[in-house]
């Protein structure tokens, strides 16, 4: 039986507020399951506005783009968890990049697609 894998990234940023302080802020997201056969889940750990302004663009490992719509499923707890879902069931079997952008952040996440 092989076992599935979690992937997260954390990036901390610096948002400079109107009076000219900084806070951080952290991004914490989670891609998972891998490998996949039916769908992706991309999870935000962190305070976002709507998951509709999340992009998500899939690339073979030759960096073709394989995939760029994506199905919206926005599921929140504690107003501090959003999710998103990735349809992979038109990807043949292999190993892509998820390039993820949120406000001009850009996040890159290994899919593994069985």
């Amino acid at each position: 039986m092989k076992k599935k894998v979690f992937i997260g990234i954390s990036l901390m940023l610096l948002l400079t507020g109107s009076l000219g302080y900084s806070l951080p802020v952290m991004y914490e997201i989670k891609v998972y399951p891998l490998p996949a056969t039916e769908y992706v889940k991309i999870q935000f750990f962190q305070q976002i506005g709507n998951v509709e302004d999340v992009e998500v663009k899939v690339y073979d490992v030759n960096g073709k783009e394989v995939k760029q719509k994506i199905s919206y499923e926005q599921k929140t707890v504690l107003n501090l968890l959003k999710e998103v879902r990735l349809d992979v069931t038109t990807l043949k079997s292999g190993i892509y990049l998820a390039q993820i952008k949120y406000q001009n952040n850009y996040f890159t996440s290994k899919i593994l697609v069985e």
